[in-house]
């Protein structure tokens, strides 16, 4: 289907460079365009080339032009080749092969040119044209384009506005057609924009007009007027309708040919809240010496904690599966980009397509598998790269500061959740650690239980967990792998504190030495066995065994406690669901539990063993893949949840929280697990 007229067998690879120099071009081609549809448009140097009697090939023969032209019987066209063609693609360039053909037999046989006539102008909206300019030079042969009357030329008294003053976009309606076939991926690839005026040609058939239609109404609204202008320079047949654009494609629009265009006015930038220059114009606006009062007294840092309040709100809404209001409050969150961005421009310090720079510059260079030649296997393989480019990155923003590099934890940012921040840490620790010495769970749970044991008994430390995921501790050490896969086996210090039972009274609690063997796998999948010691408190069972270790894992623990003997005997902690001991159990944790009350040296303590309790759960958040901040949350709505029915109970009942008792407050509590 493809083989066509002369052009049988030519594959047309499209390259640039300088046109053939006469000395050794192989054949010509002159280019003529035939003007909008008037014979009487066409310029002298046109009629010329039509009546040279050279070799000549009409793109095709529906066009008003031809019906004037005397001769034009004679001559060829590739009108044939539209009924086979598979695509327009195939079919330009079956039509470009054919004309080189062509072009090389003509030079072959005498040593002229051959002549090719499209409608309009030879440059405007003809691929073929580009096709052959592209071509022509490998094979050595010269193109010629002459000037021409083109639609624009036609067009241009029947529009309401001065096409350079106005800035007017001239578009391709094949082009905006063709964006609807790459969504929901062609975010971005409109080529136009709302706020200059726009003349789309080319939109020949109802389907066109349709696909056009469909693709303006991502940017404008759907009763912004159109003008559909038909036949322009044709005397006698030249028409213009002025429609809706959600009309574009009814009958109220007229028939659509290869001669109809369309004229978009341009909307005000209030008008034009679908696009970035939309907004960015709204922004200064309101920022403008004749702005709004309240926004023009607005500063960074005055509007800095609105960045987290609608982020919040975004992700609430995100949460909540509400799509509108997600597509609300990410407006709100850009609002805050576009204002930022406007009064670091009125302050010198950058503008907003700085930023856009910044992002889109850092997103096509650490991508090189999609932008570049890299080649990579998995997801894994992308996030190795990543962390390698941003290393380079590193070095080179060093060397231009005349600075050391900067930390792979440099760009964790300070205003996080300390949660979250905290995970984030863990995270890019683990990745940039060799295998021998990323965390392993055991390790981590280790490094929870050694800063529980602290903050049960206030000792001071610095058991934060070490790049291998185990606790530096005075107080309570493990068995840590070393770099062979070895372990180091190190004695616990055994504490004793003075610590509240629950009941609130002081109780002594000597701890003795608690032993728990976990097996652990090693890099090298072997088990490693860890002893440490954990100080137990008054406030927890006298005698207990439990596993701290994942299933599948063995761990045992036992611990032995002396209270004073005139202390109520302590009870154990009730587990995250069961019913609390007081109203004043229903902490945070839905266990019970109680604080401590001390010097400012035990507060200081027990803040940093309360901080390493956090860090370790961190991590073992990201050793099982979990999300510590998203389970936090859970955590408290199913509090805020419990709660509320206490609320409500007290309210059916008519009953004032002073009134309260401990077993109501139990039953309550207890009656939303049923």
């Amino acid at each position: 289907m493809m083989g066509g007229k002369g052009g049988e067998g030519r594959a047309l690879v499209a390259h640039g460079g300088a046109e053939a120099t006469a000395e050794l071009f192989l054949g010509e081609i002159v280019v003529v365009g035939l003007g909008p549809g008037d014979a009487g448009l066409l310029t002298r140097e046109t009629l010329t080339w039509l009546e040279a009697g050279r070799p000549l090939w009409l793109r095709t023969r529906i066009h008003p032009t031809i019906a004037g032209l005397p001769g034009a019987d004679e001559w060829a066209s590739f009108d044939d080749l539209y009924e086979a063609a598979e695509s327009f693609a195939a079919l330009y360039g079956q039509i470009s092969g054919a004309l080189i053909d062509a072009a090389l037999a003509a030079h072959a046989a005498d040593g002229g040119p051959i002549v090719y006539a499209v409608p309009g102008h030879p440059t405007m909206g003809e691929s073929t044209v580009a096709l052959l300019r592209a071509a022509a030079p490998a094979e050595h042969i010269r193109v010629r384009i002459i000037p021409a009357v083109s639609f624009l030329d036609a067009l241009a008294p029947h529009l309401p506005v001065d096409p350079l003053r106005d800035s007017v976009q001239i578009v391709d309606g094949l082009e905006l057609a063709a964006v609807l076939d790459r969504e929901p991926f062609g975010g971005g690839g409109l080529p136009i924009s709302p706020l200059r005026p726009a003349l789309v040609g080319q939109v020949y058939n109802a389907a066109t007009a349709s696909a056009v239609k469909l693709a303006l109404d991502r940017l404008y609204p759907h009763d912004h007027p159109v003008t559909v202008l038909r036949a322009g320079g044709v005397p006698g047949a030249e028409e213009a309708i002025t429609v809706p654009l959600h009309a574009l494609d009814h009958r109220e629009a007229g028939a659509h040919d290869h001669l109809t265009s369309l004229f978009v006015p341009a909307l005000p930038p209030e008008r034009a809240v679908r696009t970035p220059e939309g907004l960015q114009a709204i922004v200064a606006r309101l920022r403008a010496p004749d702005g709004c009062p309240w926004d023009r007294e607005q500063t960074h840092q005055s509007i800095r904690a609105n960045f987290i309040e609608e982020t919040y709100e975004a992700l609430d809404a995100l949460d909540a599966g509400d799509m509108d209001a997600f597509r609300e409050e990410l407006g709100d969150v850009l609002l805050q980009v576009y204002l930022q961005a406007q009064l670091a421009e009125e302050g010198g310090d950058f503008l907003l397509e700085d930023v856009y720079e910044a992002i889109g510059a850092k997103l096509v260079r650490r991508h090189p598998h999609v932008f570049g030649a890299t080649i990579v296997a998995d997801s894994g393989e992308v996030l190795r790269n990543w962390d390698q480019i941003k290393e380079a990155e590193r070095r080179e923003e060093g060397q231009r500061a005349a600075r050391p590099p900067a930390s792979a934890l440099d760009g964790v940012p300070r205003s996080m959740p300390a949660l979250a921040r905290a995970a984030l840490i863990a995270d890019r620790a683990a990745r940039l650690a060799p295998p021998a010495l990323r965390p392993r769970e055991a390790d981590t749970l280790a490094a929870l239980d050694a800063a529980l044991a602290r903050l049960r008994t206030g000792t001071a430390s610095s058991a934060i967990p070490t790049p291998t995921g185990n606790a530096a501790s005075a107080s309570a050490t493990s068995n840590a792998p070393t770099p062979d896969g070895s372990a180091t086996r190190a004695r616990a210090i055994s504490t004793s504190a003075t610590a509240p039972t629950h009941a609130g009274s002081d109780a002594r609690a000597s701890t003795t030495s608690a032993s728990a063997s976990t097996p652990a796998p090693t890099p090298d999948g072997s088990t490693s066995s860890a002893s440490r010691t954990t100080p137990v408190s008054a406030g927890s069972a006298a005698s207990a065994s439990a596993a701290s270790a994942p299933a599948g894992s063995a761990a045992t623990s036992s611990a032995t406690s002396t209270a004073r003997a005139d202390s109520p005997a302590p009870t154990a902690p009730d587990a995250p669901t069961s019913i609390p001991a007081t109203l004043g159990d229903m902490s945070l944790t839905n266990g019970g539990g109680g604080t401590a009350a001390g010097s400012a040296a035990d507060s200081a303590a027990q803040a940093a063993a309360f901080g390493d309790v956090l860090l370790a759960l961190a991590s073992l958040a990201r050793a099982r893949a979990l999300d510590p901040e998203a389970a936090l949350t859970a955590a408290l709505a199913a509090f805020t949840t419990r709660f509320r029915t206490v609320e409500q109970g007290l309210r059916a009942a008519d009953r004032p929280w002073s009134a309260l008792t401990p077993a109501e407050a139990a039953a309550l509590w207890g009656a939303r697990q049923g």
